[in-house]
């Protein structure tokens, strides 16, 4: 294990074999990305504040015939950071992944500072990377930049009642903790259509003390935890925990990574401009995930990394990352999925739509589950008979939706989903061709 300088031979700029640069390289992503780079051909220099697991991806890639390095990097530290670029010699791919990791032995262990700790790992060390490492690649021309960031600021609080605080909710309430939400609009799940927004709220309203239509004036302490001083449509009110989890969204830190400084450009809210290809305005810098898109869920950024590998890997043969309909699920109790637009949405277009509605009651899976509160509604155009959007809520949701993401991106029509396949009986499938029925045709 080296934790000093870059080994010259490692990285020798006349060395035939591409070098690749890790950093982050002990994290999930960081891992994958390396392996497929090594696949790919390139010789690859892992770093990482934490070298335990660096071993193991270099082991894994020297099995599969590949070339692999080791570095400690505490990305934190801009001084070791400008070390190792004054020492980086060849690099014809940078991943500047900063990663980050939580101090304590579990989230409701952790301590405010093992937070801080980590949002510091993200931020410095992304920052550090960038304002470092970049500019002299870029300078010297020497290649590909693949910058991989999730991470995000908090902003002020605006309200709890989103798929964060629906999830955490589910799972603490799992354990038998008393949960409160707090919830500025009037449902919880608010840009999901109105219907499944309705019933959500309705079921978890069963569930937790949910409190709409209110906002937090003040946050106190009281004893050994916090208090909330509220303002709703009734008057004051308050509400006291052991915790507070804040889950108001988040927002990208292009601005704290100064990625200007390297050419790159950002849109009205912060998120670094791609092409099609996930490259950035700054030719051979590449982004994905949430620092260069709204969506900001995980399988958008896998599909994006599979694109930038090909396209790292393959630059004569570029791919796009083309995603006509982003599919996006809530993993709590009960379960809900959604595709396309909402009913909410078309109507404020003015666009003409079909909307059918179908319990799983009325199915025999939903039945012999003495479902009665779960429902499939998709929406569908009159001329086109294409799928405009679909949204679930029950169980199994998240996999439900998919034959009808397929369709969507396929361009199926919604006769040929209802009237065109067989759904194996008495299996749960069959909620959605009960329900792509009811749209006639």
């Amino acid at each position: 294990m080296n934790t000093a300088a870059v080994d010259p031979e490692a990285v020798n700029p006349e060395a035939v074999q591409p070098v690749a640069v890790i950093t982050g390289a002990s994290s999930g992503i960081g891992a994958a990305t390396a392996l497929k780079l090594a696949d790919a051909g390139y010789r690859v220099v892992l770093t990482a504040r934490r070298t335990e697991k660096l071993a193991e991806v270099a082991d894994r890639i020297a099995k599969d015939g590949g070339q692999a390095d080791t570095h400690q990097l505490d990305v934190t530290d801009r001084s070791a950071v400008e070390a190792f670029g004054a020492a980086l010699g060849r690099c014809d791919v940078l991943v500047a992944n900063a990663g980050g990791a939580i101090g304590g032995d579990s989230v409701a262990a952790s301590s405010p500072d093992d937070w801080l700790a980590m949002y510091e790992v993200n931020v410095l060390g992304t920052l550090h990377i960038t304002q470092v490492l970049l500019p002299k690649l870029i300078a010297s021309g020497a290649g590909t930049i693949v910058l991989m960031s999730s991470t995000a600021g908090l902003t002020s609080y605006e309200g709890g009642g989103g798929y964060v605080a629906a999830e955490i909710s589910h799972i603490f309430g799992s354990f038998g903790t008393a949960v409160t939400i707090i919830e500025r609009g009037d449902h919880l799940l608010g840009r999901h259509d109105a219907d499944i927004a309705e019933r959500f709220t309705e079921l978890y309203r069963k569930r937790f003390d949910v409190r709409l239509n209110a906002a937090v004036q003040q946050v106190s302490r009281a004893g050994p935890g916090v208090r909330l001083d509220l303002t709703t449509p009734t008057g004051p009110e308050s509400a006291e925990g052991e915790v507070l989890l804040v889950a108001a969204g988040r927002q990208p830190n292009s601005d704290r990574l100064d990625v200007a400084a390297a050419g790159i450009e950002v849109d009205a809210h912060g998120h670094v401009r791609t092409d099609g290809t996930r490259q950035t305005t700054t030719p051979g810098i590449w982004a994905l995930g949430d620092l260069a898109n709204h969506f900001q869920l995980k399988h958008m950024a896998n599909a994006e990394a599979r694109v930038v590998w090909h396209n790292i890997a393959h630059p004569d043969k570029p791919r796009s990352a083309v995603f006509p309909v982003v599919p996006a699920a809530v993993f709590a109790d009960p379960q809900v999925a959604s595709a396309g637009a909402t009913e909410r949405e078309l109507r404020a277009l003015g666009r003409p739509y079909l909307a059918a509605t179908h319990p799983y009651s009325k199915a025999a899976y939903g039945w012999a589950l003495e479902d009665t509160t779960s429902f499939v509604k998709v929406l569908a155009d009159p001329g086109t008979r294409l799928l405009l959007g679909a949204h679930i809520i029950g169980p199994q949701a998240s996999t439900l939706i998919q034959p009808l993401v397929q369709a969507m991106c396929l361009g199926s029509t919604v006769d040929q989903m209802g009237r065109g396949v067989l759904y194996i009986h008495p299996a749960l499938t069959e909620v959605l061709e009960q329900a792509l029925l009811k749209l006639g045709g």
